[in-house]
């Protein structure tokens, strides 16, 4: 290389070119000295790549000095401050680019960028009109003239371009300035083609959203701040602070950070922990204030109202002062804003709001109000009235029935309205058995019970044991009844059942009934004569009474008594210890697997992993037994064993789900090469499930040209989070390359002075900004691939003879560059290297085998080090560390 300079030359052009900028730097060091003007921007580009700052920030003055600032400077130099997120001087440096005429899409993009997120739209359509781009970014120039209320202009571009309602920066323009319905209907016209257009459309017109995690990909994909931000709000319980993992994966993106923010906050207030507020957003439609307004604080609500601005032009401030009004009983006040709010903006909330206020008023019209609502074809009013009624629990009063039994329209929910004001027992329940012909509804069915218990209790009993429902709620109504009859059998049997399905419920009066030794001696007589004994288990584990219950699970061998027991007492030996007896006996699979769930509850993984092999050895067709005795074996930290399973659970069942979860166990143990193989061998089951770590173990692996060629081939299973993800994965693949090289460079040197080279002296082998990130990983005790335990007790045999042929003869001297000496390759050896401490430390084994067994009589009390025993028997070193250990022992107890 030092002697053929063009050769050098060439191999840089090539490396940059094909984008490894590791081993471009690497090559460009040989030529440091001698750069021309070409290589020198290679060498800050690659740097750059790799997050070198300091190294290119010194080589950008190098060049500058050298060349002066010319264009192709300045486009590395922005490249620079977008990675070292200096935004103002990358937007600088993309305005003197276009200057100089030399302005390209990035170019473009960076400017239009600092212009959105500065709110500067003015300056975007100067610049835009300027460099005449307006129809090459209109996701840019269509949000500018809405912005500066150039809305006329803003709608002629969208008509003449609808395809851009797909994109995320126009989504979230609409959803800011179409709150009234001059905009909406121009929209309704685009919202069947573009999805996330019909979400916000049906947002902002207060339509209940079907199946909101189905925009889930499309929102990613957009980008779309609003989109994300109304799914969250449908589908986020507030008051329980429970967020669902599809909804949190995708919060937990940078894109969405914000949102994530206020989320928090919302919750915070619900809870309490945010006891005022003196901001809200009119972005996001003041989730503050009706958050404040949810949780019942009418006067901080109205507080953070009045300090808001837009009370003429939006429906939604209106909106939000009319259910503080309502709230407060001042109806007047209320209906003002809220026909207001209506004027404006056509939502069904808005109306259900007025409908209440209306039917309080005693001179409203309610038959025009219905029919207004039906004219508009607003299916979700009543449900919102409904829900609003409980939630208020109005009283009800001969006034307002009154002006709803004039109202003849069809729909479920006015006549739950109905059902509820009804001040008769004959028009209750006759709305009430209209409902229950639209379906058995367990709330519609209870309330239809104690409509009938005013009357008749026995009745609705009997009613409530027709419907056949099975719920907690049911049973317990049912317990209630029969303790009021005395009927106390009966009573137990419906408490129980409501038990079973609600553990964790207060029912006082089945306690009471088991405090009576009589009622609890009875209840156990009655269940035996019935042949319930899974309910007889239930009732001793509520009573507490656990021998009888051991007994029962031996005696009567039933699945389901078993699961409920384990489930609810895990820690019970006395349990635990009758279901070992059973599974002893009969080897029953659903039996061992909740024995085995019971251990590991108590993280006591030896006993699940020898239950969960008996088990397998009567289940071997079962692929989900041998995923739990795969899963305790992990647990157990045998990840060999456990890929084992794996693997041969694979070839039996072939099954994509135990091909998605090999693949994905793989990647969690660094066995890249092992995710390779078997993608290749069966490429038909890759999927967008675990196309990402065969990506991933591609850059882990340096092989960039065949992940080129995966990433082309399978294209369309590539998400865009996967793509982020990837493109940082390979920038930190091509940085770790050129710390491999230096690495090899200092083990290099360090065998051939027969010493370690400590961070100091190594400035003068590579150079200086590498040495910490070297060092780190050569100092590492972490393997960067998967260690096989059994692979490398076969290597050892070679990589120890070769070493006690240097003249080494103990194995705790052995160090990285002895072993890199021989394998030529810094990864592999210093795997190798953490292999040999975890076998000196006792923190891997193996079983020991026939070679080694039959050398062991050889010994003769006489074993030598391990490396003479490894040499002259020509064992790996796991089996030499066994036998000595046996000779040892043997020794000792001899002694």
């Amino acid at each position: 290389y030092n002697i053929n300079k063009n050769v050098i030359n060439r191999i840089i052009e090539i490396e940059y070119k094909i984008g490894d900028y590791a081993s471009t730097l690497t090559y460009i060091n040989y030529n440091k000295n001698n750069l021309s003007r070409e290589q020198l921007i290679y060498k800050i580009n690659s740097e750059i790549n790799l997050l070198m700052f300091f190294e290119a920030e010194d080589d950008i003055k190098e060049y500058q000095k050298q060349y002066g600032t010319d264009n192709d400077i300045l486009k590395q130099m922005l490249i620079y401050y977008r990675k070292n997120g200096d935004i103002d001087l990358e937007f600088e440096t993309a305005l003197n680019l276009v200057k100089n005429n030399s302005a390209d899409d990035f170019v473009y993009r960076t400017i239009l960028n600092y212009y959105y997120k500065n709110g500067e739209n003015e300056k975007i359509i100067n610049f835009m009109e300027k460099q005449n781009i307006m129809e090459r970014y209109p996701e840019y120039y269509i949000p500018a003239l809405i912005y500066t209320n150039k809305f006329d202009a803003g709608l002629a571009q969208i008509n003449k371009n609808p395809s851009i309602l797909g994109n995320g920066k126009v989504i979230d323009t609409i959803f800011l300035f179409s709150r009234n319905n001059r905009f909406l209907e121009f929209f309704e016209k685009y919202k069947y083609d573009y999805e996330l257009l019909s979400l916000i459309i049906d947002f902002l017109k207060g339509r209940k959203i079907k199946d909101p995690f189905s925009y889930i990909k499309s929102v990613i994909n957009s980008g779309s701040i609003s989109c994300a931000y109304i799914i969250s709000l449908i589908t986020i319980n507030f008051e329980k602070h429970s967020i669902p993992k599809k909804i949190n994966d995708m919060l937990d993106m940078d894109k969405f950070r914000d949102i994530k923010i206020l989320i928090e906050n919302i919750m915070d207030i619900y809870s309490g922990i945010i006891d005022t507020a003196e901001h809200d957003s009119k972005y996001f439609i003041y989730p503050v204030t009706e958050t404040l307004i949810r949780s019942g604080r009418m006067d901080q609500a109205l507080s953070l109202l009045g300090s808001m601005d837009g009370f003429d032009n939006d429906p939604f401030i209106n909106y939000f002062m009319a259910l503080i009004k309502y709230y407060k009983k001042e109806y007047s006040d209320a209906k003002r804003y809220i026909n207001y709010a209506i004027e404006k903006l056509d939502n069904e909330k808005f109306m259900a709001v007025k409908f209440l206020i209306y039917l309080i008023d005693k001179n409203s019209d309610m038959v025009d109000i219905a029919n207004t609502i039906s004219d508009k074809d607003m299916s979700c009013v009543y449900q919102y009235v409904y829900d609003m009624i409980l939630q208020a629990n109005i009283v009800p009063n001969e006034d307002i029935y009154a002006r709803l039994k004039n109202l003849n329209i069809d729909d479920i929910n006015l006549l739950r309205i109905k059902r509820y004001f009804a001040n008769n027992f004959k028009d209750r329940i006759q709305y009430s058995a209209l409902i229950l012909k639209n379906g058995l509804n367990v709330s519609d069915v209870i309330k239809h019970y104690y409509i009938i218990y005013e009357e008749n209790p026995d009745n609705a009993a009997r009613f409530l044991l027709k419907t056949g429902l099975v719920n907690y709620k049911i049973y317990s109504i049912l317990g209630d009844y029969y303790f009021s009859k005395k009927m106390y059998n009966e009573a137990i049997f419906n408490y129980l059942m409501a038990y079973i399905r609600k553990p964790e419920a207060n029912l006082i009066n089945l306690k009471t009934l088991l405090e009576s030794v009589d009622i609890y001696g009875n209840s156990i007589d009655y269940l035996k004569s019935i042949g319930n004994y899974f309910l007889l288990s239930v009732l001793y584990i509520v009573k507490g009474d656990l021998i009888p219950l051991g007994d029962l699970l031996v005696e009567k061998k039933l699945r389901r008594i078993y699961s409920f027991a384990i489930l609810k007492d895990f820690d019970s030996p006395v349990i635990m210890n009758a279901l070992k007896d059973v599974f002893n006996e009969t080897h029953d699979n659903v039996i061992g697997e909740l024995i085995a769930d019971g251990f590991i509850h108590n993280e006591n993984y030896d006993e699940a992993e020898k239950t969960l092999k008996i088990v397998y050895y009567y289940n071997r067709n079962s692929q989900a037994i041998l995923l739990k005795l795969a899963h305790a074996e992990y647990l157990n930290n045998n990840e060999e064993e456990s890929m084992y399973l794996l693997k041969s659970g694979f070839r039996r069942f072939k099954s994509i789900y135990l091909f998605n979860l090999l693949i994905d166990f793989y990647y969690s143990i660094r066995n890249y090469e092992g995710i390779l193989n078997i993608s290749k061998k069966f490429q038909n089951l890759i999927n967008s499930n675990n196309i990402k770590y065969i990506l991933y173990s591609y850059a882990r692996l340096f092989m960039y040209n065949d992940l080129y060629l995966m990433e082309t081939k399978y294209q369309g299973m590539i998400n865009h989070e996967v793509k982020s993800e990837l493109k940082n994965r390979k920038i930190a693949s091509l940085k770790f390359k050129n710390v491999i090289e230096y690495a090899k460079l200092i083990l290099k040197k360090e065998y051939d002075n027969n010493k370690i080279i400590d961070r100091e002296l190594a400035t003068s082998i590579i150079p200086e900004y590498f040495i910490n990130e070297v060092y780190d990983f050569l100092e590492s005790r972490e393997p960067y691939t998967f260690i096989d335990k059994y692979k490398y007790n076969q290597m050892s045999i070679e990589v120890l003879r070769a070493i006690r042929n240097m003249g080494i003869k103990n194995i705790h001297e052995i160090k990285i560059y002895h072993i890199n000496h021989i394998l030529n390759d810094v990864i592999k050896s210093k795997n190798f290297y953490i292999f040999l401490n975890w076998a000196m430390n006792n923190e891997i084994n193996i079983n020991i085998s026939k070679a080694a067994l039959a050398m062991y009589k050889d010994l003769e009390n006489k074993p030598g080090s391990i490396m003479d025993i490894v040499s002259r028997f020509n064992i790996g070193v796991l089996d030499a560390i066994n036998i000595l250990d046996s000779v040892n022992r043997e020794i000792k107890n001899d002694v």
